[in-house]
């Protein structure tokens, strides 16, 4: 399950699977057909941009799944269950971060333009809370990478090479 995400207390997921075929000794991922978005955060911040967000993942989502079988292949042996679910982790941790770093820089500015009752404060909490999860643990780079490289060139190099957006996050 690429969703790296648990359906408890979540705003939003957008899941693809990893299957095995034993047959032709090959991996193949599925994708779920739609995302899911709740109204479980008391943050109206986090609730408007959840939809952007989750689309984004969507946008992402073959980028990733190509660098995650490009890892697997990558092995010398044949991985078992802890590598596949290190390997997904490791590739959903920098999907999450380059999402993350898109809409810090494309929904503040619109929405608290257009709302003028959201706050500053709404995009820090929605920061803090983030920060409690490992999952998000490189978006704080991941803000000042797509600040540096802007975010049309954030989605491009995401998309033609994870691994070089995974090397400018560490």
């Amino acid at each position: 399950d690429l969703s790296g995400r648990s359906s408890v207390d979540e705003v939003g997921s957008y899941s693809s699977y990893i299957h095995y075929s034993e047959k032709t000794d090959s991996w193949r991922f599925q994708r779920a057909g739609t995302t899911i978005w709740k109204s479980v955060s008391d943050n109206p911040y986090t609730v408007l941009m959840t939809p952007l967000e989750e689309t984004l993942h969507i946008a992402l989502r073959e980028a990733t799944e190509r660098a995650i079988m490009q890892s697997i292949e990558a092995l010398d042996q044949t991985p078992t269950m802890a590598d596949i679910g290190d390997i997904v982790e490791r590739w959903m941790a920098v999907e999450e971060a380059v999402v993350g770093g898109l809409v810090y820089h494309l929904v503040p500015e619109v929405l608290i333009a257009r709302i003028p009752e959201l706050s500053e404060a709404m995009i820090r909490e929605d920061l803090q809370t983030k920060a409690e999860f490992d999952k998000y643990r490189l978006l704080p780079r991941a803000i000042d990478v797509v600040a540096d490289l802007g975010v049309r060139e954030s989605v491009a190099l995401f998309k033609k090479s994870p691994a070089e957006i995974e090397r400018q996050l560490q």
